[in-house]
């Protein structure tokens, strides 16, 4: 899913020219809509019904016709198995592509499409209103440069790691971030650095609170961790 730190929203209490701005700039087709807090959502808008009158009317009541155009997206628990989603989706064909997903309190923790669904099932499948893939490029000395939101699965396979990580099933993190974050218990720096069995972390890039890119380096086998 795309987490809650990531999700583009509407905020009805925001001035026009900023709901605005986030429609025109966004990539995306779909935005959620709320009142104040992402939590008090009311529910979701489509680009297409929206950008055609921003064009053409300079004097449009952004507040109203957003309001005149929202649609309700399916609501599920975080703990939701996919194909119990993918049903959910093929059940209710009148609600839009969008899942807004919510933790046991209620609150919003983030937001999937069918789009993101179809991919757990068949791959990759290109997108306009999608960022860039997650990416791990490997460097000319052989160590490797990963975004933070690149998936443990694909970090283990690229590593030839064959056993869970630390905490892996407890903190339930699926992204190499969420590793660095769970092993490390706390919010790194920039320029910090860790090691983990043969493997050498550095973090090379934050935004706020949230790990953007991270060096990956295999240790010589006298500077490996022990267990």
């Amino acid at each position: 899913m795309t987490p809650r730190n990531e999700m583009v929203w509407l905020n009805l209490e925001d001035e026009d020219e900023l709901n605005k701005s986030k429609i025109i700039d966004s990539e995306r087709s779909i935005f959620p809509v709320s009142e104040g807090e992402l939590d008090d959502f009311i529910g979701v808008v489509q680009a297409k019904d929206l950008l055609s009158k921003i064009y053409s009317d300079d004097h449009l009541d952004l507040k109203k016709n957003i309001r005149n155009n929202i649609k309700k997206p399916l609501v599920v628990p975080e703990n939701m198995l996919s194909m119990e989603l993918l049903h959910e989706f093929k059940e209710n064909k009148k609600h839009v592509h969008m899942v807004i997903i919510v933790d046991e309190f209620g609150s919003v923790v983030g937001l999937i499409t069918l789009n993101d669904l179809l991919e757990c099932i068949v791959g990759d499948i290109p997108g306009i209103d999608e960022e860039d893939a997650p990416r791990a490029l490997e460097r000319k000395d052989g160590s490797w440069l990963i975004d933070g939101r690149y998936s443990i699965s694909e970090f283990k396979e690229l590593f030839d790691i064959d056993k869970e990580l630390p905490e892996e099933v407890e903190d339930g993190f699926t992204t190499i971030a969420g590793f660095i974050l769970s092993y490390i218990n706390r919010i790194p720096k920039i320029g910090e650095s860790f090691k983990w069995k043969n493997l050498s972390f550095e973090i090379i890039d934050m935004d706020s609170n949230h790990i953007e890119e991270i060096l990956v380096t295999k240790l010589p086998e006298e500077e490996k961790e022990e267990e």
